[in-house]
């Protein structure tokens, strides 16, 4: 029925044809909607421990942080004319999708084995396979609480970083905590219990920016959601700039770091 309202719309012109998806979602009260994959939904997925209302796109599987992300990433990769090199550490699919759309960007995936996503590196970003100064942007999403050594991982990604070049780091940080916590003894079983996944060695604290700010990069800039979107936009995306994530809350804040 809507779809012949629509087309009666339509054909005595009153709409041009790029409106439909919106008049549709309107007339259906599709009030959310993934920027990513221009999808519109009256509600999204739960995710996580505490099964978080409308957090996860239904389509296409994009959680807060990366639909946020998405903003950022837009206006950096449209400003350029020139070919820009991009490395994608254990890259996420929903982004990794709508960077390869992109016709001048050189996009490159690593990861520390491809036994679950096939990735073009494989390699430990401790000791990464690839020369100095390759890229002109590493994205880093969710990846350091990963690494025992993550200084380490944060030298090679200088290194790897042209001149100019950007780190861009999300991390799950207990924003009332101020001192990370990491415990290498920890078991499977306990790292669950204490982290939230049995994969994470560390839970950051509120120190992570100054632990940024020790590395070698000359410039480490923090931004939240709401730095760059309106509450109307993060309301319509469903973004938001803190949620429970485990035991503890953490927030949806991005990390850039320039060379």
């Amino acid at each position: 029925m809507i779809d012949k309202i629509y087309n009666k719309i339509h054909h005595y012109g009153f709409f041009p044809k790029k409106t439909k998806h919106k008049l549709l979602a309107s007339l259906c009260g599709m009030k959310l909607h993934c920027p990513i994959c221009g999808n519109y939904f009256r509600k999204m997925k739960r995710y996580g421990p505490y099964n978080r209302r409308n957090a996860q796109c239904q389509n296409c599987g994009s959680l807060e942080r990366y639909r946020w992300l998405y903003f950022w990433l837009q206006f950096e990769l449209n400003n350029f004319s020139k070919t820009v090199s991009i490395l994608d550490i254990a890259p996420n699919s929903s982004l990794n999708n709508l960077i390869r759309g992109y016709s001048h960007i050189d996009y490159e995936t690593a990861d520390i084995t491809d036994d679950v996503v096939k990735v073009d590196i494989v390699g430990d970003l401790t000791n990464f396979p690839q020369k100095d100064s390759r890229y002109d942007y590493i994205l880093l999403l969710e990846v350091l609480e990963h690494i025992i050594d993550d200084k380490k991982a944060l030298s090679e990604c200088y290194r790897l970083l042209r001149p100019n070049g950007k780190c861009i780091i999300t991390v799950p940080i207990d924003v009332n905590k101020s001192v990370t916590e990491m415990d290498t003894s920890l078991t499977s079983d306990e790292r669950l219990k204490k982290y939230g996944q049995i994969d994470h060695v560390r839970i950051y604290g509120n120190d992570f920016f100054d632990f940024l700010n020790s590395t070698n990069f000359k410039k480490v800039t923090r931004l939240a959601p709401n730095d760059l979107l309106t509450d109307a936009e993060m309301q319509k995306y469903s973004i938001k700039n803190k949620y429970n994530f485990h035991d503890y809350e953490t927030c949806n804040d991005i990390f850039i770091c320039e060379k």
